[in-house]
């Protein structure tokens, strides 16, 4: 399944060397991420929680607090859907148009195929209103 996660170009790149981190914390935040957020491509969401929407929020957070992370970018990466399966529960159906990876079986599962996943960052410039 083609899902997409929305960020900073520095942090899509370190994403695709390493995996998703539950260990992340923002610099100069104190709660670690805990799980890795992926939308799908088509929603439904919000249009403040669409992905593409969520990298330019987070790029110009970024820049406001004096660090260039390389500026918006979406993570494309393709999940088995026996991955996705594990992370899909009823509080949280596809339907909603996100899936989560929270620590444990779903996120264990996830780190241990990543290396072989097909995965690619696509850079836009976007606007911050």
């Amino acid at each position: 399944m083609l899902v997409f996660h929305g960020t900073t170009l520095w942090r899509a790149q370190q994403i695709i060397r390493d995996g998703p981190d539950p260990n992340f914390v923002e610099p100069g935040g104190v709660e670690r991420a805990g799980s890795f957020c992926v939308a799908l491509p088509f929603g439904p969401f919000e249009a403040s929680s669409r992905p593409e929407r969520y990298a330019v929020l987070k790029a110009a957070a970024v820049r406001r607090e004096g660090r260039e992370e390389g500026g918006p970018a979406l993570l494309l990466i393709d999940i088995p859907d026996d991955i996705v399966d594990l992370a899909v529960i009823d509080d949280l159906p596809l339907s909603q148009g996100f899936i989560v990876f929270d620590e444990g079986a779903s996120l264990e599962a996830l780190l241990a195929v990543w290396p072989r996943l097909p995965k690619r960052v696509v850079f836009f410039k976007g606007e911050s209103s």
